[in-house]
């Protein structure tokens, strides 16, 4: 399997693979997550107890990278998202030149899943343009779009957030959270197979054959 990028201890809790936290997380940029830029590959394992309330943005994010200091768009976004009014999986990768971004549901689905386990992965390989969303292993949404990840100097140091999004200056101010737990987030320095996130969910299904 590709390789997990690490977060400076301490700053990172309940991040790496087998940590569950029901609180977002704010991590800190490292050399590894700054090398991202051609391909890339986010997957989590969640449960969500509540995905949408009245007032709300119409957006929980699982993973996301945020761009310099800007609202949108971001580097990388893993979550939920609501288009024409209907909440949806979203995957998003921002690239140089375009935002690709991916909304879906699986076939026959009419809302996300809540009160269950659910695994989320998003694949990016900037030289062949191949861009996936996968829910439970199954892809549910693809795109074509080649390119390079935005990253300057102005958003090296952005951090990973880990069950909420950055949309301003602050790192404390963090919004759009997810209400439930997140375990098993993972980044690789490429697009994983079909295969190999087939295998990924099979083994989080296994593991997590209970209640939070």
């Amino acid at each position: 399997m590709a390789k997990l990028f690490g977060f400076d201890k301490g700053l990172a809790a309940g991040l790496l693979s087998g940590a569950l936290t029901q609180s977002s997380v704010i991590g800190t940029a490292t050399d590894s997550i700054n090398q991202i830029r051609k391909q890339l590959t986010v997957t989590a394992h969640v449960y969500p107890l509540v995905l949408s309330s009245p007032g709300s943005s119409g957006f929980v994010a699982v993973v996301q990278r945020q761009w310099r200091r800007e609202d949108h768009p971001d580097q990388y976004y893993l979550g939920y998202g609501t288009e024409n009014g209907v909440l949806k999986y979203k995957w998003h990768v921002g690239l140089r030149d375009s935002e690709p971004a991916i909304y879906e549901l699986p076939s026959g689905v009419s809302a996300p899943a809540i009160n269950r386990w659910v695994h989320l992965a998003g694949t990016f390989n900037g030289d062949s343009g191949e861009m996936t969303l996968y829910v439970d292993g199954d892809p549910i949404g693809h795109q074509v779009r080649a390119g390079e990840i935005r990253l300057d100097a102005e958003s090296v140091a952005r951090p990973l957030v880990i069950g909420a999004e950055l949309n301003g200056d602050s790192i404390d101010d963090a919004s759009d959270e997810f209400d439930g737990y997140v375990e098993e987030v993972r980044l690789y320095d490429r697009a994983l197979s079909a295969a190999e996130i087939k295998s990924l969910a099979s083994q989080a299904r296994e593991r997590t054959g209970k209640q939070p």
